[in-house]
């Protein structure tokens, strides 16, 4: 059943109905029912759907090869429509949508929203859009719910949106969403504490966005992987795993994926030998590029400074680590919690080698907020604890192998 605004086919019509059309077409016509457009006809489908499923008795047959044949049409005009509308616009077609048209502009409206640091309002309108029947919708949504939970630091929901996002994804055959949900399940695994669990997540990440030959999910894949090896330790590994990831976002020109990676780079420099002056000197040269400018996303520009004051605790000198220290501080962060409390981690164990009074309070402020939304990863303090983390038999078998290869 086609609907009235959608031209078809003889061809496409006689793929619904099974029957040849030319002659039904004529006489729905004659009653004012189907209009000719051209080399396409148009029906009044809502006049005639009482009477057909009245009379067809392959209704359900007939609507699900409509469906077929139809949808991804009538998706490519939605998707053209939301794309063209400006963030004010996009509000709008959200508050006059109808009932069939709400779900597909309440989800890019929350994508929209959680794009700027909205991530409340995000996260409720995203949980709107999971009353949705449209199956590919609904997997959007739900991982929009994981996501923005992750970033508002509700660990434990997220987890569970998460997890359920890859298990319906990979049941749907949706790969590129088993991907991105993976991908925040190794982070919010990660922050939890749990660091194989993380580590396998983003392993298997990285195999799955390997077989799709997506280049942009790659190198997020290979990216998180490298950030679970940083959490877990294993700094030598994750640089060569955030050089391939910086490799593959200049090769598809990701400008700000290759401009995080040669941040996090640097981070693995600096932790593989943390109080040698040599790396603390190479990890600020690389991280030079963005300080100097406005390249990169907010988490690019935040680390690199953050790097900047860990490389100056270590080479002593108290000037640019004041620098480094006040811009991190003027960088603010929006609807991303474990982001600010990465921030706050990091620069508190600066303060912390650079023998300043304040870094106590700022890293038990910051343990503290951890400690309180689950994350033990940012509320361990360089201190037995984390260390017999680290050493614990399964990371050391992880780093074994990993030496191997």
């Amino acid at each position: 059943m086609c609907s009235s605004d959608l031209p078809a086919s003889v061809d496409e019509l006689q793929a619904v109905a099974m029957v040849p059309p030319e002659t039904a077409l004529r006489g729905l016509a004659e009653r004012g029912l189907a209009a000719s457009v051209g080399s396409l006809w148009v029906l009044a489908a809502e006049a005639l759907r009482a009477p057909i499923r009245a009379l067809v008795p392959d209704i359900e047959g007939v609507e699900a090869r409509a469906r077929e044949v139809f949808a991804p049409a009538q998706a490519s005009a939605v998707d053209a429509e939301l794309e063209a509308a400006s963030d004010s616009g996009l509000e709008a077609l959200v508050h006059t949508a109808t009932p069939a048209q709400r779900p597909a502009r309440v989800v890019r409206w929350a994508e929209t929203l959680h794009a700027r640091g909205e991530t409340a309002r995000a996260h409720v309108l995203f949980e709107e859009a999971l009353e949705t029947d449209d199956p590919a919708l609904k997997l959007r949504a739900r991982l929009g719910v994981g996501v923005t939970a992750l970033h508002a630091g509700a660990l434990g929901h997220a987890l569970d949106r998460l997890t359920e996002c890859v298990t319906d994804a990979e049941l749907a055959g949706d790969h590129g969403t088993a991907v991105l949900g993976l991908v925040h399940v190794a982070e919010a695994r990660a922050l939890a504490g749990e660091l194989a669990e993380g580590l396998r997540a983003a392993r298997r990440a990285v195999s799955v966005a390997e077989g799709l030959r997506d280049r942009a999910l790659e190198c997020r894949a290979v990216r998180q992987l490298g950030m679970n090896l940083l959490d877990a330790g294993m700094a030598a590994e994750a640089g060569r795993r955030l050089a391939d990831a910086s490799a593959i976002a200049r090769a598809a020109d990701l400008q700000e994926e290759r401009v995080l990676a040669q941040v996090l780079r640097a981070r693995a420099t600096l932790e593989e030998r943390p109080d040698h002056r040599t790396n603390a000197a190479a990890a600020i040269d690389r991280v030079l590029p963005q300080l100097s400018g406005q390249d990169g996303s907010t988490e690019a520009r935040l680390l690199a400074r953050c790097i900047w004051a860990a490389g100056a605790a270590v080479l002593g000198d108290a000037r640019m680590f004041e620098r480094a220290v006040a811009e991190a501080d003027a960088i603010v962060v929006v609807g991303r919690v474990p982001l600010w409390l990465r921030s706050e981690v990091l620069l508190a164990r600066a303060a912390e080698a650079a023998a300043k009074p304040a870094a106590r309070d700022r890293a038990g402020r910051a343990r503290l907020e951890a400690r309180a939304r689950g994350m033990r990863l940012l509320s361990w303090e360089r201190s037995e604890e984390h260390t017999s983390e680290l050493q614990s038999p399964c990371n050391l078998v992880c780093r074994l192998l990993l030496e191997k290869k």
